[in-house]
Formats: structure tokens, C-alpha cells, sequence
């Protein structure tokens, strides 16, 4: 028997119901916040990822080669394809530019909770301003989106890049290593990153500063006292420090008082610059991050003038997961009316009203398999079936139905030109 591939999944009727509600809620959200949907193509140039992904991403590519000798990739994630879209078409509207979008991405990597080979991303870029509101409504966005699914327990972590770029470019740590320092930080390899800094011959009580401020987390609230201590230890990160000021306080103003200060989140992609978040659901576990994002820098990749983005991206099937387990209940659409036909004529009668009925909004099945009444109405119960519709000889000659309610099992006769009108009164 041929099985699915190892990594991937097939959903069923029940698991696509919580799926398609949280994909709503989503959706839903984004609008509130003044963002349009995109789409972009599953498969992309293997160049746009191999460029400015980052050596981990790149390690677990699924690329080929197209019959007219094309080195393509399946996309591993949405952001660098959402800005080759916007570098090819998208850059003349106004800005700022705001865009969401939802789509599966591939990456062959070892399939364990909530990750898989073949996953799904909802994320969002804000492209054409860097001020600080801007990113602070933007992480504002990423929290409600989990909110609005219904998630009771997360954690925003807010960090920022642009401090540990400043600290190295004051000590001349060489740039074209930056990106293997950042990282190892992104792993939280200590050893690794005092080794890289001792190759560099940094004074070892600045290693001991630097070390220290990148394990350093603290509450939203202590900030004010923070600031002063950070300043007076690397006074070089000022300019920047001040900004995330901003940022912090502007966050309190959209009402996300709570979150963490965590000066060593790296991420794990080369093309991320400045202030950086991400969110995490206990529940989880061990893989319990669930979005994370910030400002990124790509147009140098696409040869087109620099231009501020920020963005996120948000573990579709981990936020599920957590869905799940903390006890939310997707709501089931229900079938409204299941339609019996006892007879040939019958049958095109089933047809006639089917039609009419899905018109009029109403969800409807009917037997397609010639069943008795005993199996019909065992069915229509295992269907959960609001009302049951029977169409025998007896009611044709008289041009009604007979309605029977499965909850009650009470039952009354309705003319079929009443019919539309009888179940919108109930509706």
C-alpha cells in the first residue's frame, strides 16, 4: 500500500473544521489592521532562498531541476518570495505597504511535535516605514492574531538586533562573521560564542559584559530602571536603545503591557536587522515558539533601493496544536436538511427541492444510494441532520413534504411552495 510521504499529513473532516476557523480568525484579524491578502508561488528560483535564508534553512532545501534545466526550490518560507513579489510588481503602491498571506511551505527536516516537512506559515510584512509605531502596531497585530483564536496562555519576547550589531562593529568583530555569531546565539551556544569573540581577541570583561547582556530578560516594567544600566555599559547601542524605548512605550498604548525583554533572540534567518520578537504558548512544550519576526533588510538581494520591512510569521499547525490542547472547540457547520426520496418520482422531486433549498442558503444532502427508510434515518443521525424531508407517493399526489425534526422527532406536513419559507421561519 503506498503510504504518505514521511513529514506530511492528511487532515480529516473534523481536524480541516479547526483548521478553516482558525484561518478565519486570522484572516479576519489582518483586515481589522488595515492588511490585504497575497498569494505567491509554491515553487520559487532555488537563488532567492540559497542567497539570504541562512545556513540552516539552506541545509534542508528541497530543490530540482525543471525540464528546461532550472535549479527551482519548494519554498522553505513566505518572507524573501513575498518581497521578490514585491520587488517585481508591488513597488510603486502606496506606502506603507501592508500584506498578509497563508501558505505551506516545505522544509526536510526531522519530523517531531508540531513540526513537519510540509507546513503552514500565516505571517504579515510591513514594507515602506521604519518608525517606531510602525513596528509597534505590527507586534500589536502578531499578539491580537493569537488572541483572537482564542489562545489564553502566550508570551511575547521582544529583543533587538541592532544592539549586538553596534557592540561587535565597535570591537571591528569582522562583518562576513556576523552571521555565524548571530547564529550560534539563535542556538544559545555559549561555548561557541565566547570561543568567536576569544579568536578575535575581545578583552575578556568585555566578553563577560557582552555575554551577560545577552542573556539578560526582564519584564516590560523594569524597563525604565534598565535603561540607564544598559546605556552605561555599552553606551555605543544609544541611538538605538532609545528607539526601543519608543517602541516599548508605544506597545503600551496599543494595550501589550506584558511581555519580556530578551536581549539574546537572534533569529535564524541572515536577513533580519533591527528590533525583533517572538511569542511562545507553554503548552507546547520544548517547540512551544509559535511566531516570531521583526525588521529584515532584502533589497540589496533583488538590486533594488534599500526599503524599511518588518514582518512575522506565525506557525499555522502549532497554533492548531495549541488550540487543541487547551480544551477550544471548533464550532461544526451542520447539515440542515436531508432529503428521502421513496420512489422514481420522488427522486426528482428530491432533486427539484435540493436545488431550490441551496439556493436559498440552506445545507443539503440527500440519499444517493437507494437506502431504506431504517438506513436513511441511521444515517441522517450520524450526520447530526437538523430536519429529515420525506418524499413519498402519499405526498406528491398531495404537493408537500413531510418534515420531520431529529431532536424532537416531530413531524409536519409543508406545501412545497411553502417549503422555503418553513425552514428560513426556523432557521
Amino acid at each position: 500500500m503506498i503510504q504518505r510521504p514521511r513529514g506530511t499529513r492528511d487532515f480529516t473532516q473534523e481536524e480541516m473544521i479547526t483548521r478553516k476557523v482558525i484561518e478565519n480568525d486570522l484572516r479576519t484579524t489582518a483586515l481589522r489592521f488595515g492588511y490585504f491578502e497575497i498569494a505567491t508561488p509554491t515553487f520559487e528560483n532555488a537563488e532567492l532562498f540559497i542567497r539570504k535564508s541562512g545556513p540552516e534553512i539552506v541545509g534542508q532545501l528541497y530543490t530540482f531541476t525543471d525540464k528546461g534545466g532550472r535549479e527551482l526550490v519548494l519554498r522553505p518560507e513566505l518572507t524573501a518570495p513575498v518581497i521578490r513579489f514585491y520587488a517585481n510588481e508591488l513597488y510603486k503602491q502606496p506606502k506603507p505597504l501592508k500584506i498578509f498571506y497563508l501558505g505551506n511551505c516545505f522544509r526536510y527536516e526531522r519530523p517531531q511535535k508540531g513540526r513537519f516537512r510540509e507546513f503552514w506559515q500565516f505571517g504579515a510584512e510591513l514594507i515602506g516605514t521604519d518608525k517606531p509605531e510602525g513596528i509597534a502596531e505590527l507586534i500589536t497585530f502578531a499578539v491580537t492574531c493569537l488572541a483572537n483564536v482564542g489562545l489564553k496562555t502566550y508570551d511575547l519576547r521582544l529583543g533587538d538586533l541592532e544592539f549586538l550589531r553596534n557592540i561587535l562593529a565597535d570591537w571591528a568583530f569582522p562583518t562576513e562573521r556576523q552571521g555565524g555569531f548571530l547564529n550560534a546565539l539563535d542556538k544559545g551556544d555559549v561555548d561557541s560564542l565566547t570561543a568567536m569573540l576569544q579568536d578575535e581577541n575581545i578583552p575578556a570583561r568585555s566578553v563577560e559584559a557582552f555575554l551577560e547582556l545577552i542573556q539578560t530578560k526582564f519584564d516590560a516594567a523594569e524597563f525604565e530602571t534598565k535603561y540607564e544600566l544598559l546605556l552605561d555599559q555599552f553606551p555605543v547601542i544609544k541611538e538605538h536603545l532609545e528607539r526601543f524605548k519608543n517602541v516599548v512605550l508605544l506597545l503600551r498604548r496599543f494595550g501589550i503591557t506584558e511581555f519580556t525583554i530578551d536581549l539574546g533572540i537572534a533569529r535564524g534567518l541572515d536577513y533580519y536587522t533591527g528590533i525583533v520578537f517572538e511569542i511562545d504558548v507553554g503548552s507546547l512544550g520544548a517547540e512551544k515558539q509559535v511566531c516570531g519576526g521583526g525588521e529584515y533588510s532584502l533589497g540589496e538581494l533583488f538590486q533594488i533601493k534599500d526599503i524599511a520591512c518588518s514582518g512575522f510569521a506565525i506557525g499555522f499547525d502549532r497554533v492548531t496544536l495549541a488550540y487543541n490542547l487547551e480544551g477550544l472547540i471548533a464550532e461544526k457547520p451542520q447539515l440542515d436538511i436531508f432529503i428521502i426520496p421513496l420512489s422514481t418520482p420522488g427522486l426528482h422531486k428530491a432533486i427539484e427541492l435540493a436545488n431550490l433549498l441551496r439556493i436559498e442558503g440552506f445545507n443539503i444532502d440527500m440519499d444517493l444510494k437507494d437506502r431504506n427508510m431504517s438506513k436513511n434515518l441511521k444515517y441522517a443521525s450520524s450526520r447530526k441532520v437538523k430536519y429529515v424531508v420525506f418524499l413519498g407517493e402519499d405526498e406528491l399526489d398531495k404537493g408537500s413534504a413531510l418534515v420531520r425534526a431529529m431532536n424532537s422527532g416531530d413531524q409536519t406536513e409543508v406545501a412545497f411552495g411553502e417549503l422555503v419559507n418553513y425552514f428560513q421561519n426556523l432557521a
